[in-house]
């Protein structure tokens, strides 16, 4: 009983690993060929938001006044060290304005 058992065990097993295995189709292999010159025209457009993103930042900080600049600079340069997980150097946490 053990060895029929085992057996049928054995065919299961084998026959449903065959399900799993697919032929190639054909046709082709991998990716749809891509339109060059589309991604060409979708890199320049990124380019030119980013270009007009960086000069709004530009004047809108020129419109403000001088301590207004400063403590943009200020929050900016923080907020990237923040980012990089880095602390303030001890001499200005321990003289830190309270």
């Amino acid at each position: 009983m053990t060895r029929f058992i085992l057996r049928m065990i054995l065919i299961l097993f084998i026959s449903g690993n065959t399900g799993l295995v697919q032929a190639q189709e054909k046709g082709g292999g991998g990716q749809e060929p891509v339109n060059k010159h589309y991604e060409k025209k979708k890199r320049q457009r990124e380019k030119q938001n980013e270009k007009a993103k960086k000069d709004e930042q530009k004047r809108h900080e020129q419109i403000q006044d001088k301590k207004t600049r400063k403590r943009m600079k200020k929050n900016r340069k923080k907020a990237e060290r923040l980012k990089k997980n880095k602390r303030e150097p001890f001499f200005q946490r321990l003289f830190r304005k309270k």
